[in-house]
């Protein structure tokens, strides 16, 4: 997966706990619910921005499950290309960037009941919505390979 040239490339992802919800975080700056997850730093893949941003916002360490896509969306005047991977859970996440980030909630992924999404999240959670590829995608991950200790 290689940068998108021309846009702010952004990595994180849709993390998911044992009951296939999504964890979310409320951004402080922007008001808005929106995944862990922000820039690719200069030499460092997406894996490795998404990895390292979690571990950073939420202190998880994480298992990669899948790669969602990379969804396109504009605000404030820039445009951004969020790479969104898919992971679960192993830990339990706690606020680690208290000035960046006021909230943490977990959310059904088709059905999220929260307001002020971030633009790729809005994004991210209609396309799961209409699309079946995506859908089975998503409930492979969130739902059926759930392992109870």
């Amino acid at each position: 997966m290689d940068l998108i040239k021309d846009r702010i490339n952004l990595s994180g992802g849709m993390i998911f706990n044992d009951s296939g919800e999504v964890l979310l975080l409320l951004k402080r700056k922007h008001h808005h619910w929106e995944l862990p997850g922000g820039k690719v730093e200069k030499n460092e893949s997406i894996k490795e921005a998404a990895l390292r941003e979690i571990k950073e916002e939420v202190g998880l360490n994480v298992f990669l499950k899948g790669f969602l896509g990379v969804f396109y969306f504009s605000m404030k005047g820039k445009q951004y290309a969020s790479h969104t991977f898919l992971f679960k859970m192993k830990g339990k996440a706690r606020l680690n960037e208290p000035q960046e980030f006021n909230g943490l909630a977990f959310a059904d992924p088709f059905n999220p009941l929260l307001n002020n999404l971030a633009p790729n999240v809005k994004k991210i959670f209609k396309e799961i919505n209409k699309g079946k590829e995506l859908q089975e995608l998503v409930l492979k991950i969130s739902k059926k390979n759930i392992k109870k200790n």
